[in-house]
C-alpha cells in the first residue's frame, strides 16, 4: 500500500488558505449586508451551488472509477473521496437556504402572495413547499453519505487486506455498489437542481438542466483533481512524482476533452430546444443572460469552457506534459466558477431595472464573492483534513497489472 512520506506542501498551503477564505468571506459578507437580507441569501445559494457541484462531481467520479476500475483514477481517488465526504458540511450549510425559503427571501414558490396570484405556482405548490423541499434534500444527503460510507469501507479492505483474493472481491463489490449508486445520484441530483436552481424562476424549466449540472460538476471535480496531482508532480512531491506519468496525463487530457465535448453537446441541445420551441417561459433564460455585462460573461464561457479547452486538449503533446495539462485544467475550473454564477445570479438581478444601480451592484458583487469564499474555505479545510487521515494514494486495484505504464 502506498504511504505518505510527509504531507505535500501544496495541500498544506491549501489547508492554510481555507481559514483565510473563511475570514475574508465573513468580512465581505458583512460589507455586503447593505444589500439587504435577500441579497445575503442570493449570494449564499450561489456559493453553495458551486461547492455542491464540486462535491457532486467528486462523488460521481469516485463511483465511475470504482465501476471501470481504471488506472487514470488511481492518483485522484483520495481527492474524490475527500470532496464527496464534504456533503456533510454542505448539508449543514444548506440550513440558511431552508431559512430563506421559510422566511420568503429566496424562492418565489415559498411566498404566499405569489402562490395566491400565480396559477402555475399554485398548481406546483404540492411539490414546491419548504417542508417537502427540505425533506427531499436531506434524504438525498443521507442516501449519498450511506453510499460514500459503503464505498470507502470496502475500499479500505481493497487497499489493506493481505489476501489478494479478498482484495479482488472487495474491488468487485465496490463496482457493484457504485453502478446502481451512480444511477441513484443522477436521479436525485436532477431533482435537487430542480429544487435549488430551476425553481428560482417558477415559470422556467429545462429537460437538459440536470445533465448540464452533472457534466459541469464532473468537469469541476476532474479539473480540481488534475490541478492538484499535476502540481504536486511538478513540485516532485511523493507519491505523485513517480505516479503522474506522461501516459497518465494523456488519459486525463482525453477524459477532459470528452467531458468538454459532452458539456458543449448538452449546452447546444438545450439552446436548440428553446430556439425551436420559442416559448416565453423558456427563452427568457437566454434573454436574461444576453443583456449588458451578462452577454460578455456568456461569450467568455463559450470561449473558455469549450473552444480554448477543445483546441488545447486536441494536442497529444500538451496532454503529455503535466504543466500544460494543469494549465488547461485551471482554465476549465475557473470557467466553471463563472458558469455556476452565470446560472444563478441572473435569477435575481437584471442588467436594466431597479437592481442595476451602482450601489446595488457593489453590495451584490461583494456578497457573492464573500459567500463563495466563506463556504469554499470551510470546504477546503475539511478536504485537507480528510486527506491527512490516511494515505494520499491507495493501493492499486489487484485486477490492474500496471499503474505507472498503461495498457491500451
Amino acid at each position: 500500500m502506498a504511504s505518505n512520506s510527509g504531507f505535500p506542501k501544496l495541500l498544506s498551503r491549501i489547508g492554510v488558505i481555507g481559514p483565510v477564505f473563511v475570514v475574508l468571506g465573513l468580512v465581505l459578507l458583512f460589507v455586503g449586508i447593505g444589500g439587504g437580507v435577500s441579497q445575503f441569501y442570493h449570494a449564499w445559494i450561489n456559493g453553495w451551488v458551486f461547492w455542491m457541484s464540486l462535491s457532486t462531481g467528486c462523488f460521481g467520479l469516485m463511483m465511475l472509477g470504482a465501476m471501470v476500475r481504471a488506472q487514470w483514477v488511481q492518483p485522484l481517488r483520495r481527492f474524490f473521496e475527500a470532496g464527496a465526504w464534504n456533503y456533510v458540511v454542505l448539508a449543514v450549510l444548506f440550513i440558511p437556504i431552508v431559512v430563506a425559503a421559510a422566511t420568503n427571501h429566496l424562492f418565489p414558490w415559498a411566498h404566499p402572495y405569489v402562490v395566491a396570484h400565480d396559477p402555475i405556482v399554485a398548481y406546483r405548490s404540492h411539490w414546491f413547499n419548504t417542508p417537502f423541499m427540505t425533506l427531499r434534500t436531506y434524504l438525498m444527503f443521507t442516501i449519498f453519505l450511506v453510499l460514500i460510507r459503503m464505498l470507502t469501507k470496502v475500499g479500505k479492505v481493497q487497499d489493506e487486506h493481505p489476501d489478494i483474493s479478498t482484495r479482488l472481491k472487495a474491488g468487485g463489490l465496490r463496482a457493484s455498489i457504485a453502478a446502481p449508486g451512480f444511477l441513484i445520484m443522477v436521479l436525485l441530483i436532477t431533482l435537487g437542481v430542480t429544487d435549488w436552481i430551476m425553481s428560482l424562476d417558477p415559470h422556467w424549466y429545462s429537460t437538459m438542466y440536470g445533465f448540464l449540472f452533472l457534466i459541469g460538476a464532473g468537469l469541476a471535480a476532474m479539473t480540481f483533481g488534475v490541478i492538484l496531482a499535476s502540481q504536486m508532480a511538478i513540485e516532485n512531491e511523493e507519491p505523485f512524482k513517480g505516479l503522474v506519468t506522461r501516459q497518465m496525463t494523456r488519459d486525463w487530457g482525453n477524459l477532459l476533452l470528452m467531458m468538454t465535448m459532452v458539456w458543449a453537446y448538452f449546452s447546444i441541445s438545450q439552446y436548440l430546444i428553446y430556439w425551436s420551441g420559442n416559448l416565453p417561459e423558456e427563452v427568457t433564460y437566454y434573454i436574461q443572460r444576453n443583456a449588458g455585462m451578462f452577454a460578455w460573461v456568456t461569450s467568455i464561457i463559450v470561449i473558455c469552457q469549450f473552444f480554448l479547452p477543445f483546441l488545447l486538449l486536441l494536442s497529444s503533446r500538451l496532454k503529455r506534459r503535466p504543466n500544460m495539462i494543469r494549465n488547461a485544467a485551471i482554465l476549465i475550473f475557473v470557467t466553471r466558477i463563472v458558469e455556476e454564477a452565470w446560472n444563478v445570479v441572473p435569477m435575481f438581478h437584471s442588467w436594466h431595472g431597479p437592481d442595476s444601480g451602482l450601489a446595488v451592484q457593489f453590495h451584490g458583487f461583494v456578497s457573492y464573492v464573500g459567500a463563495w469564499l466563506f463556504i469554499g474555505g470551510i470546504w477546503l479545510v475539511l478536504f485537507v483534513r480528510y486527506l491527512r487521515q490516511g494515505t494520499l494514494v491507495g493501493s492499486p486495484d489487484p485486477q490492474l497489472l500496471e499503474v505507472l505504464e498503461h495498457a491500451h
